[in-house]
């Protein structure tokens, strides 16, 4: 897992990403999903914009066991938790 702090805006991500779909995470806040293309069902990297800038948290796994959507679950739960 990975945080960091960008300042693009998600217009700008959904520019750069856009194959990625938007989610409103438990808080009401959008949170745009992308699957990292570099390994296929491996990554998933969510954006949300906050006052300070675009957060992004990545969540890796590299297990079988594990799907892309279980990826950005964790993902969209650790942006709820930090935000």
């Amino acid at each position: 897992m990975s945080i960091e702090s960008r300042d693009y805006n998600l217009t700008e991500i959904r520019s750069a990403f856009p194959m990625g779909i938007e989610v409103k995470g438990e808080k009401g806040e959008s949170i745009y999903l992308v699957e990292e293309t570099l390994v296929s069902n491996v990554t998933c990297t969510g954006y949300v914009e906050t006052v300070q800038g675009t957060l992004s948290v990545s969540w890796t796994n590299f297990s079988d066991a594990i799907s892309i959507v279980d990826n950005c679950k964790n993902v969209e739960r650790v942006i709820g938790s930090v935000i």
